[in-house]
């Protein structure tokens, strides 16, 4: 990864709380970065574990920040529906 991709991961990662849920539309936007470099640092969170892809299609794609909304999750009453 380039260096400003990197960077780019690393201030994605510290903004997920606040949004778990991304596209790389809005981590453009979120981050003041180029469409390439918003790619590039999702596609490294991926790579890490950290974001999983939610959406189909190769286009508009979403991601999800999983294990911090699992983490939501538990004693709610979405936590009767999560798989064990």
């Amino acid at each position: 990864a380039s260096d400003s991709a990197t960077v780019a991961s690393v201030r994605l990662f510290e903004r997920l709380p606040a949004g778990p849920f991304v596209t790389a539309a809005l981590v453009q936007s979120w981050l003041s970065t180029s469409a390439p470099t918003a790619r590039r640092a999702i596609e490294e969170l991926v790579r890490q574990g950290v974001l999983i892809q939610t959406s189909s299609g190769r286009r508009d794609r979403v991601y999800c920040y999983s294990r911090y909304v699992e983490r939501l999750r538990v004693g709610t009453d979405l936590d009767r529906d999560a798989p064990q």
